[in-house]
């Protein structure tokens, strides 16, 4: 089997009863990055907007620690960045299933087998984040850089 990189970061789109969901899946410690999650959820003149996250990931590198806690924490905060609702399936860790406000529904503990059923909403208006991504954050950097620039230079 030959495989070779994508040349876009797309959702995957299901198509049930003759219904398109398009997910944005990330892997692992993808969803540790925002830009990354951006590409795939945001509007793209030839792509359709992701109405779901989708994380799926193995802990069991981690331990029974709390890395994979934060681990799973930080997902929750994709969710709430893009808007959307989120499922995040681990081998072991913990898996959970959140809403857009990142409030959680279901989740299991450390390597915890179950099954998590959720009814959850599935928005495709994308969030202001995604529709800005880092422009006001640099922006108020730059701002703050001007105003000690400003008074440090009287």
């Amino acid at each position: 089997i030959e495989t070779s990189h994508g040349n876009n970061a797309a959702p995957f789109v299901l198509s049930l009863n003759s219904r398109s969901f398009p997910i944005a899946i990330v892997i692992c410690f993808e969803s540790l990055f925002p830009f990354h999650l951006r590409q795939i959820v945001t509007r793209h003149p030839s792509l359709v907007t992701a109405s779901l996250i989708a994380v799926i990931t193995n802990d069991s590198w981690f331990g029974d620690t709390l890395a994979p806690y934060h681990h799973a924490r930080a997902a929750i905060l994709r969710a709430i960045e893009a808007r959307q609702s989120l499922v995040r399936c681990a081998g072991t860790g913990i898996s959970l299933i959140c809403l857009p406000t990142g409030k959680v529904i279901r989740q299991t503990g450390w390597n915890e087998q179950a099954a998590l059923v959720a009814s959850v909403p599935l928005l495709t208006a994308p969030s202001p984040y995604h529709r800005l991504g880092d422009l006001p954050f640099v922006g108020m950097a730059v701002l703050v850089l001007l105003v000690a620039w400003r008074l440090l230079s009287r």
